[in-house]
């Protein structure tokens, strides 16, 4: 034994010393704490005395040692996961960061989604969080963030004092006035007294718990706040129910149910704009400018501005202007639609009616001035002048200067007018002031002769200065008031239209002979006779001036706006939609070779005077039928969606009927039909019906056209519009696709049009080539070296520009097309072998050139992907990629010493290729355009296509071109 040794004391046995030394080396947790130090030595020595004295054996000092051991292993395992969910939670708030709002100062970046504050060094760089991936903000920026808060709360509650002020103020000064005085009540409409919330929060009143006054005032403050918000409840409940009368075309129920949530809460300004554009779909633009008026009054004397509430006051803005309009004040609606464009400048129809509103006040000014000179004119002329002038009013008309009208186009023998001319129109028109009826045949023809041929005549009888009714309203009145009795007593329709000589039916029939001179390629006069819509469709369903009316309809569904309010009427009535498209089946075309003769002959004559453009059914339309005219204006008012919406219940009717226009040898009906075809198409249901029908005699059609000479004039749009249906129906249809695929002649007859010089005919030709090659229609040698030839003059007439048009694209993508189906082997064979055909490399630097100014020079947006563009990028590199892989096969090729590839011609075409400047242009391609998109994804494949040649891998590798490849590897992993 060692000295160190304790000895055990005397009188105690070995085993009892050892069982003591056990209980003596048990260490408490808290050996610091001397307490409890001393509490456990005090229990250690009772345990030795009690196995001194023999009350305790030693198994149950044993039993006793082993309990506290697990006693203290446990509570140690107890503070070591303690420590470890400690250490866990603090790892989790370095990574996750902690709860907050940025307010502190004990955090760098801040998540504005999760409020969760970061530490500095917890993000390893990165500027994200990682609870949401949104991009995280300093503290400094979230501190003046909040500061901006408290500013614009500040601002709002200075606002928000000031008006109320301003409102106290005003009350005031209306108590100084006296109660002998007038008050102006429509102030009141403004302001509810009970509706202004105080500086404190509008939560329940707190007033003493046992004073019955307080106690009545806290019951009649709650009620107070239930039947106002009882009140906005049922003006809201009003507000829905005028939106459904809306929808369903009630105008004047949906005008009621406004003006009845207007009783219950006149604050609310979404209940004023709607009441207003009800009372423009009647006609009553005295109410809808007051309307639109009580909404601007409100926020000027509440608001700051017009910005303030930007999409209530631009709808109160427009929709007044359009009842300016209405009442013949363009420089009022004008200055309003500017106040409105400043709101919304991007608004495409703002921006329409502001250019329509300009060209207004343009012919208003031009009448003003018209009207001063023929003044001047009048008081400079002798009486002896003066009377030969009455004598013989039409003595001068050819004299003047040719008008320049820049609403309208100049008409034939159009001139300017004399004093005379004005002169007369107002005797003649003074006779009349109720109904034109009251005019004699002979004055009547004097009058449509004088609007025929001035402008300013014209001008004079849309406005009538100095006069108490302007000649359009009193013909838009007298076709109101037949239409008016027909609607009141239905069966008077059949009466009237048999008696021509009836005052109605009389006065119809030369308001609506005069309408069609006026509006006739007029935007503004057409948008004067707005009123006039549903009462001629009265007049067409009935039988009444039904030619004239046509006429007057369809030229007002030239225009936007006109278009918009003849849709509206037109589906008011359930049965004139079925009327029309009755009428369009009932055509029966004239003899086609004298018509087709006709055209020709007027377009050869306009193109010789250098109007190869000139509109042949204008020339013609005296001619016009009431099929022809019904069917093209049902076309132009298939641009409205509800129109089209409702077509679809008679699809079958409306594709039957319109493909009786399609005839090889009646251009002018042609195109009336294929108008309405195409319109009416973009419809799905209704493309599905015209591509089961409508294909077969379409191609007919075109097929016929296409033994003109290149040389001879063609009318154009209606081969436009034929092409586009073909278009439209192949994009819509697969079964359109395979009948397409079938017709035998339909890749010669597309192939004429494809080598036209016009830009639309060529590219929809085009595309449907595409389509074809695409969907497995055999080509042939000789196709393939026609479809080559039309490439090439496509892009030889079309890739000067500074801007790639579409028909380039269209050209490319057949091409592509091509060398996929064919192979390019075969493509050069067919190259090759062919005399006629073009070079390949001349085609193809045409199209690399159109490549290189394609190039993008910035970050193309996702939603830029599928632009023309990018779309036409994205072909070209799919058929880069193509030629570096034949290429790469080609060189293969020769280095493996095979005999035949010297005498290959494809194999020496395609080694001799150079795409070598061709490699920083995909390089931009595959940087720039949106990720995991088509473009970008086969700039991809041609890169590595090209960096496989060995004659380019430098060449990508100086430009950086793997670095490219490997950055959109990695985007794409994650």
């Amino acid at each position: 034994m060692s000295d160190d040794a304790v000895m055990p004391p005397e009188g105690i046995s070995e085993d009892l010393a050892r069982k003591a030394a056990q209980l003596a080396s048990v260490q408490p947790p808290g050996s610091d704490d001397v307490d409890d130090f001393l509490e456990r030595v005090e229990d250690i020595t009772a345990t030795i005395t009690s196995l001194v004295e023999g009350k305790v054996k030693p198994e149950e000092v044993d039993d006793d040692i082993a309990r506290e051991e697990r006693r203290q292993r446990a509570k140690l395992r107890a503070m070591e996961e303690a420590a470890r969910a400690a250490r866990e939670a603090d790892e989790k708030r370095r990574l996750y960061g902690r709860e907050g709002k940025g307010e502190g100062d004990k955090y760098q970046w801040f998540c504005k989604r999760c409020f969760v504050e970061y530490e500095e060094d917890s993000l390893d760089g990165h500027e994200q969080c990682r609870r949401c991936g949104r991009q995280l903000m300093s503290r400094a920026a979230r501190h003046a963030e909040l500061h901006a808060k408290v500013e614009q709360l500040k601002e709002d509650k200075a606002q928000h004092l000031s008006r109320k002020d301003r409102w106290l103020r005003w009350k005031k000064s209306q108590e100084l006035l006296g109660r002998g005085k007038s008050i102006n009540y429509t102030k009141w409409d403004y302001w509810e007294p009970e509706s202004d919330e105080d500086d404190q929060d509008t939560g329940p009143p707190i007033v003493p718990e046992d004073d019955p006054n307080f106690k009545a005032l806290e019951k009649e403050m709650t009620a107070s706040a239930t039947k106002r918000s009882d009140r906005w409840k049922t003006a809201e409940q009003c507000r829905l129910r005028g939106n459904e009368s809306l929808r369903e075309k009630d105008y004047v129920r949906a005008v009621e149910h406004y003006q009845e949530g207007l009783d219950y809460r006149k604050d609310m300004l979404p209940l004023w704009t709607n009441k207003a554009l009800a009372e423009l779909k009647l006609f009553r633009w005295t109410d809808a400018q007051r309307s639109c008026t009580q909404v601007l009054d409100y926020v000027e004397v509440f608001e700051e501005s017009y910005a303030s509430r930007p999409d209530v006051c631009f709808k109160a803005l427009t929709r007044r202007a359009l009842a300016l309009r209405g009442q013949k004040q363009y420089e009022a609606a004008q200055h309003d639609l500017e106040a409105a464009h400043k709101l919304f400048p991007k608004d495409k129809e703002a921006i329409k009616l502001l250019e329509d509103t300009k060209i207004a006040v343009q012919e208003v000014q031009q009448l003003r001035q018209s009207t001063k000179d023929h003044h001047e004119q009048q008081q400079a002329d002798s009486p002896a002048s003066r009377t030969t002038e009455a004598e013989s009013p039409t003595s001068d008309r050819l004299e003047g200067d040719l008008a320049v009208v820049e609403s309208s186009q100049v008409r034939p023998h159009e001139c300017k007018a004399s004093a005379s001319d004005l002169q007369r129109a107002s005797g003649l028109l003074a006779v009349s002031t109720k109904s034109l009826a009251e005019l004699s045949s002979r004055a009547c023809a004097e009058l449509k002769g004088l609007l025929e041929g001035s402008a300013d005549v014209r001008r004079w009888f849309c406005m009538a200065p100095n006069r108490p009714k302007a000649g359009i309203t009193i013909a838009i009145e007298d076709v109101r008031a037949c239409a008016q009795k027909i609607r009141l007593d239905p069966s008077l329709g059949k009466t009237l239209a048999a008696a021509p000589k009836d005052p109605l039916v009389k006065g119809s029939q030369r308001a609506t002979e005069l309408l069609d001179i006026v509006v006739t390629d007029n935007a503004w006069a057409c948008n004067l006779a707005l009123e006039a819509a549903r009462p001629l469709l009265t007049l067409v369903a009935e039988g009444i001036a039904r030619n004239r009316a046509l006429m007057v309809l369809e030229e007002m569904s030239h225009f936007d706006l006109p278009r918009k309010s003849l849709a509206d009427a037109l589906l008011r009535d359930d049965h004139r939609v079925s009327m029309l498209v009755q009428l369009i089946a009932s055509f029966q075309s004239p003899v086609d070779e004298e018509q087709d003769d006709l055209v020709k002959i007027l377009l050869a004559a306009a193109h010789e005077v250098g109007l190869p453009d000139i509109p042949v059914p204008r020339l013609i339309s005296d001619g016009r039928t009431d099929a022809e005219v019904a069917c093209a204006l049902l076309g132009n008012l298939a641009l409205e969606p509800t129109v089209r919406r409702r077509l679809r219940e008679c699809a079958v009717d409306i594709v039957s009927a319109a493909l009786k226009y399609i005839r090889p040898n009646d251009p002018v009906a042609c195109e009336r039909g294929a108008t309405l075809i195409l319109n009416a198409a973009q419809d799905e249901l209704i493309s599905e019906e015209i591509a089961r029908h409508s294909f077969a005699p379409i191609l007919v059609t075109l097929k016929n056209e296409k033994n003109e000479s290149a040389g001879e004039i063609r009318y154009l749009p209606r081969i436009q519009k034929l092409l586009g249906i073909l278009v439209n129906g192949t994009t819509r249809s697969p079964a359109a696709r395979h009948e397409l695929v079938t017709m035998r002649e339909a890749m010669d007859v597309l192939l004429i049009y494809a080598k036209s010089t016009d830009e639309v005919v060529c590219q929809r030709a085009m595309a449907l080539l595409f389509r074809m090659v695409t969907d497995g229609v055999t080509v042939g040698e000789g196709a393939v070296a026609a479809l080559v030839m039309a490439i090439d003059g496509a892009l030889e007439l079309h890739t000067g520009r500074e801007e790639v048009p579409e028909v380039v694209g269209a050209s490319v993508r057949l091409f592509c097309a091509l060398v996929t189906k064919k192979g390019v082997r075969s493509t050069v064979a067919e190259f090759q072998r062919s005399p006629a055909m073009p070079r390949l490399p001349r085609v193809l630097l045409r199209i690399f050139q159109c490549f290189k100014k394609l190039t993008p020079t910035r970050d193309v947006p996702s939603e830029e992907a599928s632009s023309p563009p990018s779309q036409l990028r994205g072909n070209i590199c799919l058929l880069i990629s193509r030629l570096a892989q034949a290429q790469e096969e080609a060189l293969g090729v020769l280095k493996s010493g095979d005999a035949l590839a010297e005498r290959n011609g494809p194999t020496d075409v395609l080694r001799s290729l150079d795409l070598r400047p061709l490699v920083s242009p995909v390089i931009e391609c595959l940087r720039r355009e949106p990720p995991k998109s088509g473009p970008q994804q086969n700039a991809a494949v041609a890169l590595t296509r090209l960096a496989r040649v060995e004659c380019y891998r430098d060449t990508v590798r100086a430009l950086h071109g793997f670095e490219a490849l490997h950055q959109i590897a990695a985007k794409a992993l994650n």
